[in-house]
């Protein structure tokens, strides 16, 4: 009987540790649900975003260019920020259909958006600090059953719309917001920071005025070629400082003002095929632009490129008697 009551005593104090490992299993299940819970992890989700640029419906027949400054996605509950990716370009023109990508990740949707660019066809700085609708957001992302984007449109005068995108949704824009104009530097717009380090792509230009310029202003001008005996052009472009291609030889070419070039690429044959990628110093080849331009006459400026399969290839503009050579920053022997 002893034995009985022993081995029942046993299996009690079995049973109560038992249960002692259940309620401790059900209070950390309890304590970790609500610490999921009180941070929010069920809401957060993978998400990313862009920034583009649009004309205007009324300007459509000119392109809006921007630089952006600053853009950051903000969640005032975990204080976590979307910076820009850093691969991404700063540079954005309405032409060209690119973007500008915020980083890809898991996280809490954003409640507030930071904004800073520069519009060179205004020739204004512009800021936005708004809170943006984080429930219409977090609804169209229970809805989109994946990655969900976050647009962000840039037009002129200072308006931004905001969009949310995916594969299963149909583009919303949510909300439209009106960029205050704000002061800025000329450091902000010419220097660019690529893999850690910052880079001045604008050399020589010294005012915010030049800068807006060089990237927007348009002239009359006409591409030509020098060429060696027995050679032939097969193909000639070139891109602006936005990198927008403003002159394709292969095209057939609308008269009218194009963007100042950036480089251009030439290629030849004779025989053998031979190539060149002409870069341009940029406060060279705009002041140059500026001289000629303020020359009596309406005749274009001619761009004339003497190429060479020995030696390095010379560029030079003129208009009405006039003629500047303009040096390559890179230059290579074909």
């Amino acid at each position: 009987m002893l034995t009985d009551i022993n081995t029942t005593m046993k299996k009690t104090r079995l049973d109560f540790f038992n249960l002692f490992l259940l309620l401790l299993a059900v209070g950390i299940t309890i304590l970790y649900l609500a610490s999921k819970v009180k941070n929010r992890e069920y809401e957060k989700v993978f998400w990313s975003g862009k920034i583009t640029v649009s004309a205007s419906k009324q300007n459509l027949e000119h392109d809006s260019a921007i630089k952006v400054i600053e853009a950051k996605y903000y969640n005032t509950f975990d204080k976590s920020k979307r910076m820009l990716h850093s691969d991404s370009r700063v540079l954005l023109n309405s032409k060209s259909n690119d973007s500008i990508y915020f980083k890809s990740e898991h996280g809490l949707l954003p409640d507030s958006l930071h904004l800073k660019y520069f519009s060179i066809e205004d020739r204004k700085f512009y800021e936005l600090n708004t809170n943006i609708p984080y429930n219409k957001i977090k609804k169209a992302a229970k809805a989109s059953y994946g990655r969900l984007s976050i647009d962000v449109e840039i037009k002129s005068k200072g308006n931004v719309i905001l969009s949310v995108n995916s594969k299963n949704l149909i583009p919303e824009k949510t909300s439209v917001f009106q960029a205050q104009e704000t002061t800025g530097n000329l450091s902000e717009l010419l220097f660019v920071t690529r893999q850690k380090t910052r880079y001045n792509d604008y050399d020589g230009i010294t005012n915010v005025k030049d800068f807006a310029d060089l990237m927007g202003n348009k002239y009359n001008w006409v591409f030509k070629t020098e060429l060696e005996p027995g050679d032939q052009i097969s193909s000639a472009y070139a891109y602006s400082f936005l990198n927008e291609k403003i002159y394709d030889i292969e095209e057939d070419q609308i008269l009218g003002k194009l963007s100042i070039p950036e480089r251009f690429y030439i290629y030849w044959t004779n025989g053998n095929k031979y190539d060149t990628v002409y870069y341009f110093n940029p406060i060279e080849i705009f002041s140059t632009f500026r001289k000629l331009n303020h020359i009596d006459g309406e005749e274009p400026i001619l761009l004339t490129f003497k190429l060479y399969k020995d030696k390095y290839a010379e560029c030079v503009l003129s208009k009405n008697g006039i003629s500047i050579p303009v040096r390559n920053v890179h230059p290579k022997i074909p």
